[in-house]
């Protein structure tokens, strides 16, 4: 639980597909934030697999090939895609939702382009290699994410002073008609 958010993509074959995703499902389980990237719903080596697969991705996997430009269509979760104006990806998968997801973006072919579930965030675009195969603020919306699903920050509460302690010594002598 040391990272805030998690955002594990690549496009190459994980090692070990089932530990990544049963780690990413503790993480999730213990509170934390993933934020995945295609290639992770592409099939074969490159999906995540384990609790990740079975538990908590919002996209079921694999995804169908949809390499082609693509730009932000709808975005209708303010708390993901607060000042983004701007996605644009090439390497891009047509997703489907996972049972219990909710699509939170669509591309401008009105594929779907960013769903969630629970404290899952799925991005279907590869913002990865070359930057003319994709742009815009994707890190926007991961850091979204981390705003929206981290907890609140504690109130603080105010910590009460004890009132002064007051000590007398000596003698007290009372006068009935005194004098300025």
């Amino acid at each position: 639980q040391q990272y805030d958010i998690v955002v594990p993509w690549s496009n190459i074959s994980w090692l070990d597909q089932t530990t990544l995703g049963n780690n990413l499902g503790s993480y999730l389980a213990s509170g934390g934030i993933v934020v995945a990237f295609n290639f992770d719903w592409f099939g074969g080596g490159q999906s995540i697999l384990g609790t990740w697969a079975t538990t908590y991705t919002p996209f079921t996997d694999p995804g169908a090939v949809n390499f082609a430009p693509g730009t932000l269509g709808t975005c209708t979760v303010p708390s993901l895609c607060t000042g983004v104006s701007t996605l644009n990806a090439f390497y891009r998968e047509t997703m489907t939702l996972a049972s219990g997801a909710t699509l939170a973006g669509t591309w401008n072919d009105a594929s779907p382009m960013i769903a969630y579930k629970g404290r899952a965030i799925g991005i279907s675009a590869y913002p990865g290699d070359a930057p003319t195969n994709y742009s815009g603020q994707f890190s926007r919306v991961i850091a979204n994410a981390g705003v929206w699903l981290s907890p609140p920050c504690p109130t603080p509460t105010p910590t009460p002073t004890p009132p002064a302690l007051v000590s007398v010594s000596g003698s007290v002598v009372y006068c009935s008609n005194p004098a300025l």
